[in-house]
């Protein structure tokens, strides 16, 4: 399973680019991929937080920084293993790259989760 938080110039944006992937929006305000996939709409992202009196009216307007999205897809597997006569693996499962390049974010402590899943950790890879 891969767990993605993405972010967006605007909501249009989010979803022309997961339609683009082929991920099926089935309508406005829920958003589901067969099989075991999901996108959760998570609305406008906060860059700075909005100010407000004790009667609760604004006193400075939040600043709004893009549009999120969370998104969980079952692992897609392009090509199985082969092995040998001996049960030695000669090729490796190939799985779909899902790449969403700088649409995806890595939130320090994220407004939404997927119960029981837990983000992995980032991959720093020095060349």
């Amino acid at each position: 399973m891969n767990i993605f938080k993405l972010k967006f110039e605007s909501k249009e944006a989010g979803i022309a680019d997961l339609l683009e992937k082929g991920i099926i929006i089935n309508d406005i305000t829920t958003f589901e991929v067969p099989p075991y996939h999901s996108v959760v709409d998570l609305g406008l992202s906060v860059a700075t937080k909005g100010t407000y009196d004790e009667l609760g009216n604004e006193l400075t307007a939040p600043v709004y920084d893009g549009y999120c999205f969370d998104l969980m897809i079952e692992d897609i597997v392009l090509e199985e293993a082969t092995f040998d006569e001996d049960g030695n693996e000669l090729t490796p499962i190939v799985y779909k790259v899902w790449d969403f390049g700088s649409n995806e974010i890595h939130p320090n402590s994220p407004d939404h989760t997927f119960s029981g899943w837990e983000l992995p950790p980032i991959e720093v890879i020095e060349e």
